[in-house]
Order: structure tokens, then C-alpha cells, then sequence
């Protein structure tokens, strides 16, 4: 993968997200009230936009707000680690995840192999995250800001903006 273009993101970032991370992504909904599902994967686009994978019926009431609000928050964490960063953007929309089978299989190996080493089953972890072909769906994105969200003295502290 090639840097961002014109992203918030750092391309450390982008090869973060592209981790055996655990990802969520949440909106709220038309009356204000959040909404969040686990995600099957996710993508930092060459554009620097970022365009996350979830399962429809999983994630209903987030694509739902998202076509209300056109916000959204994801926060990637490494389990082992804890380490975490939260990406948010306020031009979200949901498109087709067409031809994102391969990037949700290659995602739910990396996210199963983090979690099978600290102990959890390989199964658990692939029904955490699998999705159809025909149930995948994508969130798109420009990021408007980062976030160290890493348990400790720095949390919540907003991350420099790339250039």
C-alpha cells in the first residue's frame, strides 16, 4: 500500500489498521443515540479516504445512522497491546463492498491468529468477524481527525495531522 493522499492518517496508520486489529465502528442515529458492531476489516484508500467492511445485518443500526448523520467513529485496537486509535469523519456514507471478499478473508485470518495466541479459539474469533459475500457492506470515509485512544496518560490526546 502507497502513502495516504491528502489524509490525517499516517501511513503508520494505514499499515496499523491492516493488522490482526480488533476494529469497531460506530455513528448515531437520527435521535442522537450510538450505535456501534464490530467490523470485518478495513482500508486506508490511496485518496487517504477509509473504507470499512462490516456484515449487514450485524451492523444495521450503524449503516442506518450512517445514512442519517454522516458521521462516524472507528476505533482500531491491537489486543496485546491495547493499543488503540480512534478515527472519526463527518462525510461517511455507505457503498458497496463489491470484490471486498478477499480483504474481509485476509482480515478475519489476521484478527483470528492475534486472538488464537492469546489463547481464544480460532473459531471464536472468525464468528466475530465473518461476513458473507452477499452480506459484506462498506462505510466510506475522509478522516477528520485521529486519536491515541492507547490506555494511559496520553489517552484521548489528538494525534498530529500527517502532511
Amino acid at each position: 500500500m502507497s502513502g495516504p493522499g491528502n489524509s490525517v492518517l499516517h501511513s503508520s496508520d494505514g499499515a496499523f489498521m491492516q493488522q490482526g486489529v480488533s476494529i469497531l465502528i460506530a455513528s448515531t442515529d437520527g435521535a442522537e443515540r450510538p450505535c456501534v458492531c464490530r467490523a470485518s476489516g478495513c482500508r486506508l484508500r490511496e485518496d487517504g479516504r477509509v473504507l470499512v467492511f462490516l456484515a449487514a445485518a450485524r451492523g444495521r443500526r450503524v449503516l442506518d445512522a450512517v445514512g442519517v448523520s454522516s458521521t462516524v467513529a472507528v476505533v482500531i485496537s491491537e489486543p496485546p497491546t491495547h493499543r488503540t486509535i480512534q478515527i472519526k469523519g463527518t462525510d461517511a456514507t455507505v457503498v458497496a463492498a463489491a470484490d471486498s471478499g478477499a480483504v474481509i478473508d485476509e482480515y478475519a485470518d489476521r484478527f483470528a491468529a492475534t486472538l488464537t495466541a492469546l489463547g481464544y479459539s480460532d473459531r471464536m474469533a472468525r464468528e466475530l468477524v465473518g461476513v458473507e459475500p452477499e452480506q459484506a457492506r462498506a462505510v466510506l470515509f475522509t478522516p477528520t481527525a485521529v486519536f491515541d485512544q492507547t490506555p494511559g496518560p496520553g489517552a484521548g490526546a489528538a494525534v498530529a495531522v500527517a502532511k
